[in-house]
């Protein structure tokens, strides 16, 4: 089927078909063996980015709300003071400024959710992670589980619509789903 398609390379040695892994091989001597692969995920006004290794990240302004989970090494948020927090996921509200003399992902393999701008989902996120700094939440209430899905579904390759089923739930507890949020502006006339 078309929209299934996924690359597969063919074991010279063994002429078995290698899925998941990428070999190169120039001029005969093979140069890397990959065993995962970044994977990209879209979905209506979502994004999962997947990472297979450590990428330079450059700094920047978030532009959308974004949770960052490490799933190979540490997140590390310096704070104005001085000090810092250790952790493996970070929530950045839009408007926050990226660089790396406040977070550090150097040693990371990361995965970067971007959170639907037309719902609740980065108020239901703040309300339950600690906050760093403005505009910076640290420790996911279910971290751990959240990482070990992720590696999942970057290695099993799952197609969008299952991968959406298996993560929605534990990125977004449905218990948060009907969080209400209320603003209020002062009356013009007071």
């Amino acid at each position: 089927d078309r929209r299934q398609r996924q690359m597969c390379i063919r074991d010279s040695a063994s002429g078995s078909l290698v899925k998941g892994s990428l070999r190169l091989n120039i001029r005969g001597r093979e140069l890397k063996t990959v065993q995962n692969v970044p994977k990209l995920y879209l979905w209506k006004n979502q994004l999962l980015f997947l990472g297979a290794s450590y990428i330079p990240y450059r700094e920047h302004m978030v532009v959308s709300d974004k949770l960052i989970v490490s799933i190979k090494g540490d997140i590390i948020i310096n704070l104005d003071d001085g000090s810092q927090i250790v952790s493996r996921s970070c929530l950045l509200k839009t408007g926050t400024v990226f660089d790396k003399s406040t977070i550090e992902t150097r040693d990371a393999t990361i995965a970067i959710y971007y959170l639907d701008p037309l719902t609740q989902d980065y108020s239901a996120l703040e309300s339950v992670m600690p906050m760093a700094m403005p505009g910076i939440r640290y420790g996911h209430p279910q971290e751990e589980e959240l990482i070990q899905k992720l590696i999942h579904v970057r290695d099993a390759g799952l197609p969008p619509k299952q991968a959406y089923d298996y993560l929605r739930d534990l990125i977004i507890h449905p218990s948060l789903n009907n969080i209400c949020l209320l603003y209020t502006s002062p009356s013009p006339r007071d």
